[in-house]
């Protein structure tokens, strides 16, 4: 994480006041969530920021540790670094955020059916489709090879449910969308969307059958 910059680095050249309008946004940020997964050891907290995490979830540094930091040498100083968890190789806060619906997997039905309430849970809250789909593919991509399920199968929860409610959700983007170019209120159309509405039972009903689900064969 890189802290020591220039001026020239971040500004557009100009000094504004309290009173000038100025565009602030993250870097064209897309919510992808890829900087929270797969980065190691690399982001790295200064003490400032490990402060503000332990005040901002009220719990002590020592709990932090246990679970979401870990600490290590940079340049001669020892600093805390986010840390990944060894299942999802995903950011450990954003782990939280699924935390809920992962404790009920167990097989590869419950796994399915996490899938597609987490993805309906993130079109609700998130209020985006993409946000939606590739969060959870995210986090879950590895269970699903730990559990011998091929990648298809976990983009077919994710097409089957992210996807296909986005637009049954009046405050998503997808939802407000339709509803502005349809002329007609998401709740109207919602109980003619019977596609929409079956798909994720549908999905949930053929892997619980194991319809066509395809396993990841071992290698000889």
């Amino acid at each position: 994480m890189k802290r020591n910059v220039s001026l020239e680095e971040i500004s557009d050249g100009r000094l504004y006041s309290r009173n000038d309008m100025v565009r602030a946004d993250c870097g064209g940020c897309k919510g992808c969530s890829d900087c929270c997964h797969g980065m190691g050891e690399s982001v790295i907290l200064d003490p400032y920021d490990a402060w503000r995490l332990s005040g901002g979830l009220g719990v002590p540094f020592a709990a932090l540790l246990e679970q979401k930091l870990e600490l290590h040498v940079v340049d001669g100083i020892i600093l805390p670094n986010l840390k990944m968890d060894p299942k999802t190789d995903a950011c450990g806060f954003l782990k939280k955020v699924t935390e809920t619906f992962l404790k009920f997997i167990v097989n590869q039905t419950s796994l399915v059916g996490s899938t597609l309430l987490t993805c309906i849970f993130f079109n609700i809250t998130a209020c985006d489709q993409y946000l939606a789909i590739v969060i959870p593919g995210k986090m879950l991509q590895k269970l699903y090879q730990e559990n011998g399920l091929k990648p298809e199968v976990l983009s077919r929860a994710l097409e089957d449910s992210a996807t296909v409610t986005s637009v049954l959700v009046p405050w998503n983007s997808c939802g407000a969308t339709q509803a502005k170019v349809l002329g007609v209120a998401t709740l109207d159309y919602l109980p003619y969307c019977f596609f929409n509405l079956i798909s994720p039972l549908m999905n949930l009903l053929i892997t619980a059958i194991h319809f066509k689900i395809r396993n990841i064969r071992p290698s000889r």
